[in-house]
């Protein structure tokens, strides 16, 4: 999927025409494995990530306005929005697996809402913990509807489902998804995965491209 970058660059919404080179490339037969991740809920929703707790997500660039994702289509009905963008997920992913390919899917990576390592810092300062973590049914209720677009793709033998909630989320600590442990941050911002956080996926996702 394309980024936000390259769909509002310039003003113009440009996501079909770059999916479409990126898909003409991928139809070379050297590329046998497809990882396709992307930030599947703020596409669907059109909206920035708030955590509830006083973490909410800004961005410095004129992508995002008022909390939502500058350039969203809002002349359609938001149901009949969120339709269209899931059938493009569909489609896009459908059409790798017919080319013959070997699709690995990541789902969403849990937001946080803060500046990962810059609140830990500060977190430290002020009580000499620099634990980060946001609630796990938050995770659930935010990403219920690009979950359900994903899982509705249907089983395949060339797909594979890479979950990062799996791996952040109710396992270091019960009920929250982990953005900071041990004082390692696993994210470079508030929504990427630093190089520690992505070696977690990226671990998952080299168990099925060596097979």
């Amino acid at each position: 999927m394309c980024s936000v970058k390259n769909i509002f660059r310039g003003g113009a919404f440009r996501c079909l025409e770059n999916n479409a080179a990126v898909r003409k490339v991928l139809e070379n037969e050297n590329y046998k494995s497809i990882v396709v991740m992307a930030r599947w809920t703020v596409y669907l929703e059109g909206t920035l990530f708030d955590n509830g707790e006083g973490g909410v997500e800004h961005n410095a660039t004129d992508l995002w306005i008022d909390g939502g994702v500058s350039g969203v289509d809002k002349t359609r009905d938001l149901s009949v929005r969120k339709k269209a963008v899931a059938l493009s997920y569909k489609n896009a992913v459908l059409d790798l697996l017919n080319a013959g390919k070997k699709v690995i899917l990541v789902y969403p990576v849990p937001e946080v809402g803060w500046n990962a390592p810059s609140y830990a810092a500060k977190k430290l300062i002020h009580t000499k913990d620099s634990s980060v973590s946001t609630s796990h049914q938050k995770y659930i209720e935010r990403n219920a509807d690009a979950i359900a677009a994903l899982d509705a793709i249907g089983e395949h033998t060339n797909l594979v489902r890479i979950k990062p909630e799996k791996m952040l989320c109710d396992t270091y600590i019960k009920d929250r998804c982990v953005a900071v442990v041990n004082d390692v941050s696993l994210y470079f911002d508030d929504n990427h995965l630093s190089n520690a956080g992505a070696q977690l996926v990226v671990n998952e996702i080299m168990k099925h491209i060596a097979r």
